[in-house]
C-alpha cells in the first residue's frame, strides 16, 4: 500500500506528505480548505508525486490506498463522516491525533476501511523541517490489526520506531507527550522571564545550552541520576532565596510551579536509594511553608 491521500496540509500533514514522498510513497491527493493556499504549500514542499489538490468538502471519489487525516482533533469525526461515501477504494484510514482514539473514524470503519491512528512523538513547527525529524523518532500507533500493520510499515519506511497502546489509554499517553514537550516550553518561558528580570538582554540564548545539556544527560542517564541543582543537592538555603525572589519579582503561578516541581525533584532524588538527610527534610518543610503562604 504505497498510494497516500493526506487530508489537511498543516504542520504534521505537510511534514508527513513530504517525508513519505521522499521515501517513494505516491502522494495521490491532498485535501485542503483553500486550494490556493494548498498549492502554495505544495510548491514550497516540492513533492515529486505531483498530487491533485482537492478542495474541502470534497465531492470526488478518492482512489488511494491509505487515507491520512491530519486535521484538528474536533474535526476528525465530522471529516470522517463526510469522507465515508467517497472512499470505497481506500483500504486504511489513519488519523494523526495524539489524544483521540481511532474510533473517532467509526464511520469509515462502517464503510469498510481499517482504522487506526499514527502520532509522531516529535515537535513539528514547520512542515519542511518537520519532515527531517521523523528519522529515529517514536510513533504511537493504535487501531485494528490491518491499520496497525499499515502504520507500522509507514514508520519503518520513515526509519522511525513504533509502539502500540490500548485505544482507551490515548488521553494518558498524550498527557505524557504534552508534559515532555509543550510543558517544557512553558517552563522554559518562565525561566526566560526570570532571567530577563535580572537585566539580561538575551535570556533565551543564555539558557538554551543549559537546557540542551540537561537533555543530553537524560539521553544517557535515568532521571534520578540526571537531576542536578539545588533540590538534588539538598541546598535549602538556596531554595529559600529562590522562593523570596520569585515571590517578589514574578507572577504567583511561577512560584507555584517552582514549588510543585521542587517537591517532585525531591522525590526523584530519593530514588537514588540514599538515606534521607536532614537537608531533605528541611527542604520539604520549606516547600510546605511556602505553599501554605500562598493559600
Amino acid at each position: 500500500m504505497r498510494r497516500v491521500t493526506v487530508v489537511g496540509l498543516g504542520r504534521i500533514g505537510g511534514a508527513l506528505a513530504l517525508a513519505l514522498d521522499r521515501k517513494g510513497f505516491q502522494i495521490t491527493n491532498v485535501v485542503v480548505r483553500d486550494t490556493q493556499t494548498g498549492a502554495s504549500v505544495l510548491e514550497r514542499l516540492a513533492l515529486r508525486s505531483n498530487p491533485s489538490v482537492l478542495s474541502w468538502p470534497i465531492t470526488e471519489i478518492i482512489d488511494t490506498d491509505i487515507l491520512i487525516l491530519s486535521v484538528r482533533d474536533p474535526e476528525i469525526r465530522g471529516v470522517a463522516e463526510n469522507l465515508a461515501a467517497r472512499v470505497s477504494e481506500v483500504k486504511v484510514a489513519l488519523h494523526t491525533s495524539g489524544s483521540l482514539p481511532s474510533t473517532e473514524m467509526e464511520s469509515l470503519s462502517a464503510a469498510g476501511l481499517s482504522i487506526g491512528s499514527l502520532h509522531p512523538l516529535v515537535s513539528v513547527s514547520d512542515p519542511k523541517s518537520g519532515a527531517d525529524s521523523f528519522n529515529g523518532a517514536y510513533f504511537c500507533i493504535e487501531g485494528d490489526a490491518t491499520a496497525v500493520s499499515a502504520a507500522s510499515d509507514i514508520v519503518a519506511a520513515l526509519e522511525g520506531n513504533s509502539f502500540t497502546i490500548d485505544t482507551d489509554l490515548k488521553p494518558l499517553y498524550h498527557a505524557s507527550a504534552v508534559m515532555s514537550a509543550g510543558h517544557v516550553v512553558a517552563l522554559f518561558d518562565m525561566a526566560v522571564e526570570a532571567l530577563s528580570r535580572c537585566g539580561v538582554e538575551d535570556a533565551r540564548r543564555i539558557l538554551l545550552p543549559l537546557l540542551a545539556s540537561t537533555t543530553a544527560n537524560l539521553h544517557g542517564q535515568p532521571t534520578d541520576q540526571a537531576l542536578t541543582g539545588s533540590f538534588a543537592r539538598g541546598d535549602h538555603e538556596a531554595v529559600q532565596a529562590h522562593i523570596r525572589a520569585l515571590k517578589d519579582d514574578l507572577p504567583i503561578e511561577v512560584l507555584e510551579t517552582y514549588l510543585l516541581l521542587g517537591r517532585r525533584s525531591l522525590d526523584i532524588a530519593a530514588r537514588r536509594g540514599e538515606d534521607a538527610s536532614a537537608d531533605d527534610d528541611e527542604l520539604r518543610n520549606v516547600i510546605k511553608i511556602a505553599k501554605e503562604s500562598l493559600q
